[in-house]
């Protein structure tokens, strides 16, 4: 802005209007009239209210006046009327009518604007300076992977886009062949060196700052994945939903252009969503041994935020009921859509077992609070008696009193001889890093023994933990 005087508009008949004060909140305007500074409380279009220490001004006198901003350029001047005049503590206060000019409400409308504008900068460049320049190197050596990457992608994508389906087929399938893993490690990789720095995120201030960078920098790429969008806006209040999942056991190359699909595959692909398909057979290998050392002909078992129940798919895949044994499912969610994807998932994959005289699948729209808070509804259901009650992507969410306090509520609900199995991400996790610096998914993160630790006011009970193939996912197991 240049030391220069606002054009002067043409006399105009006097028009009061309300006053606003909220342009001094932004940067220091300063007033002066007849030449002398001037405390300014706030403006109208055709006025303003001053202060000062000093009672030289007369009612009634006109003066010339001027409006300054904080680094003294004039941004408005004309002829004022002081119209009132009041002195209290030794200070004066005194309202001016502007006599031959309107205040230019849209200069300083836009001055607002370029001095917020100089605020926000000047507060990302000190943010940026307090973030140690290895962290910084690292965020742009993984941005410039991004770029070069897309890139390349998009030029590949564009001299498809003309062949027919066949051949753009034929480019996914080649990118599964060669270019899938070439770019899942390398972006693997990075999320290992990230590791290093998830203690900077204990601080809660240090933490938004290197938050704002990483994901200023890097979301425009990570978030073109599908799954990583939907972990980031998580549209049902938590990362993680029945979608999300199904994602994982699609397991296929999904976005709207080429680079969004290589992105997509890599975040369904890694160690962790792995860890997550692996859960399928381990479920269903531990529900088959259930149902086999059953002594009972009649088998009940229960799912605890049973999410979109995929295992139950695997289980009537893998294994056959025994002829006589009449199994009764039952899928505990407090969300509701994953109460509906988990019985389509479980009710069709017994139809196509032709097992359906056997099977009956049961949907019990309880929260973990109703459990924790012993509500006579969740209790009279946990109450009938479990032969294995199992919970897989529950507990990573769960502090650990509460997780304790679920844990003995859940080994009531277990009839004689019966099994409670608890899975939990290991601190270890590969993807750890990424999933809290791109997409705000923070895990409870707990290794064998902080497992173990969860049953430990437990009496009579078998208490065990595994670890996946992975060594990403441990489990619990609790045995009556």
């Amino acid at each position: 802005m240049h030391d220069a005087t606002v054009a002067q508009a043409e006399p105009i008949e006097q028009i009061r209007s309300e006053r606003f004060n909220n342009f001094i909140d932004s940067y220091a305007l300063t007033a002066e009239l007849n030449g002398q500074p001037y405390a300014l409380e706030n403006l109208s279009d055709t006025g303003a209210k001053l202060t000062s220490v000093s009672g030289s001004i007369v009612k009634g006198n006109v003066y010339p006046f001027k409006v300054l901003s904080s680094e003294n350029h004039v941004l408005f001047e004309c002829q004022a009327e002081i119209v009132w005049l009041n002195e209290s503590c030794d200070t004066y206060s005194f309202g001016i009518d502007f006599t031959d000019h309107i205040l230019p409400r849209e200069l300083l409308n836009s001055l607002d604007r370029l001095m917020l504008t100089e605020y926000e900068i000047e507060k990302e460049l000190n943010a940026f300076d307090s973030i140690p320049e290895d962290f910084r190197l690292l965020v742009f050596e993984i941005e410039n992977f991004f770029i070069h990457l897309k890139k390349h992608v998009d030029e590949l994508e564009e001299n498809y886009e003309t062949r027919n389906e066949e051949s753009k087929a034929s480019l996914l399938d080649a990118m599964e062949v060669r270019f899938g893993n070439y770019v899942s490690d390398k972006l693997n990789h990075f999320g290992r060196r990230l590791y290093d720095y998830l203690d900077h995120l204990k601080d809660k201030q240090k933490a938004e700052r290197y938050l704002n960078f990483f994901r200023n920098e890097l979301n425009e790429f990570y978030l073109q994945s599908p799954y990583a969008k939907r972990a980031m806006e998580k549209p049902l209040g938590y990362a993680g939903d029945y979608e999300m999942m199904n994602q994982v056991y699609r397991n296929g190359y999904e976005g709207k252009n080429l680079f969004a699909k290589l992105i997509h595959r890599y975040t369904v692909n890694e160690a962790a969503a792995i860890s997550v398909r692996e859960r399928k057979a381990y479920l269903a290998q531990k529900i088959n041994a259930c149902i086999q050392e059953c002594q009972s002909k009649v088998i009940s078992i229960a799912s605890v935020a049973c999410g979109p129940a995929q295992e139950w798919g695997e289980f009537f895949n893998t294994y056959t009921l025994p002829e006589d044994a009449q199994l009764e499912i039952v899928l505990i969610d407090q969300d509701k859509e994953a109460l509906l994807e988990a019985r389509r998932n479980a009710s069709s994959a017994v139809r196509a077992s032709g097992m359906t005289k056997q099977v009956k699948v049961r949907c019990e729209p309880v929260a973990v609070k109703d459990i924790l808070e012993r509500n006579p509804e969740a209790l009279a259901l946990l109450s009938s008696g479990f032969d294995m009650v199992y919970s897989a992507g529950l507990y990573d969410y769960l502090p650990g009193p509460i997780a304790k306090s679920l844990t003995k509520i859940l080994t009531k609900a277990l009839k004689p001889s019966g099994q409670l199995i608890i899975g939990n991400f290991h601190p270890s996790s590969s993807t750890r890093a990424i999933c809290e610096f791109s997409v705000d998914w923070r895990l409870i993160y707990r290794t064998e023994e902080e497992v173990v630790e969860l049953g430990s006011e437990l009496e009579g009970f078998e208490i065990e933990s595994e670890v996946d193939s992975q060594s990403i996912v441990v489990y619990l197991l609790i045995q009556n």
